[in-house]
């Protein structure tokens, strides 16, 4: 072999090393969100006053360059308002019930095993009528 064979083998056996250095990933939707936070007051509606914003979440998988993230999400039953989706959002509901008002007054209800999209802009109410997960599938663009 030439020396410039050597190096092709070389250089491909490092491409097929990289290709093959990622892994399926599984997601557990059991998993336990336990990172609790609180959304900004003005974000909690105020037809449910024992809801203080608060849920738990937990990342499942990022992209290395963090623009594709997926995870879980868990809130008690309340309301969250909000003028502008900050990304677009696949989401599978888990458990609870869910209804979402549009802004344009448009509603629907999703329960377990329900799917949909946020698209990024989104702005209306989410009304969490009882315990609710989903697991999320968000993408942020740099």
């Amino acid at each position: 072999m030439t020396t410039g064979q050597v190096m092709a083998v070389v250089c491909l056996c490092g491409l097929a090393m990289a290709a093959s250095a990622a892994d399926i990933v599984p997601l557990d939707t059991r998993a336990v969100a336990d990172t609790q936070a609180r959304y900004p007051t003005a974000m909690i509606g105020k037809d449910t006053p024992a809801f203080d914003g608060s849920y738990f979440q937990l990342g499942q998988y990022d992209s290395d360059d963090r623009v594709f993230h997926v995870g879980l999400w868990e809130s008690g039953p309340g309301t969250l308002v909000t003028a502008s989706y900050p990304n677009d959002e696949y989401c599978l509901v888990l458990e609870g019930k869910l209804t979402v008002i549009n802004q344009n007054g448009s509603h629907a209800e999703f329960k377990p095993g329900d799917s949909f999209v946020i698209p990024k802009g989104w702005a209306g109410t989410w009304r969490m009528t009882t315990r609710f997960k989903k697991q999320f599938v968000a993408f942020k663009p740099k």
